[in-house]
This record gives C-alpha cells, structure tokens and sequence, in this order.
C-alpha cells in the first residue's frame, strides 16, 4: 500500500467519479487497518502480560551480561554412567 504504484492507483480512484471503486478501496483501506489494529492489540497484550514497561532491548544482556540475572544456587552435576 505504501508502494508509489500503489499510491498512484489510489490516487486515481479516488479522483474518479466511480463511487463504487472508490468503496471498493474504502473497504479494502479498512480491513488493512482492522487487521493493523488486531496485531498491535495482540502485542500489547503480550507486552502487559511479561510485566515489562515496553519493548526495548536491553543491549547488555543481549551481548551476554548476566549479573542481572538471578541466580537459583542450584548446580546441575553430569556424572558419566
């Protein structure tokens, strides 16, 4: 949709006097944005549902900072059989 083609179709239709198309693209405008609003709700939700504020990386433990990690105090021994 964010395409200049794209633009530039929609820009034609909408300058048409074909009502019909111009509702045609009306109802294809809403359902991208019915189905936008569904996928943002859904990651909102999924966001709430971890307890954290927002989305944001925190680039010390991605590069394998762990102090902020807790620690069980359990240790896992390997034996071999």
């Amino acid at each position: 949709m964010t395409l200049e083609t794209s633009a530039a179709i929609m820009d034609e239709i909408f300058s048409s006097s074909q009502e019909e198309m111009r509702g045609r693209l009306l109802k294809i405008i809403q359902d991208f944005l019915v189905s936008e609003a569904s996928k943002h709700n859904t990651n909102e939700k999924g966001v709430k549902g971890t307890g954290k504020a927002d989305n944001k990386v925190n680039m010390a433990e991605l590069v394998g900072n762990t102090d902020g990690f807790a620690d069980s105090g359990c240790v896992i021994l390997v034996r071999n059989c």
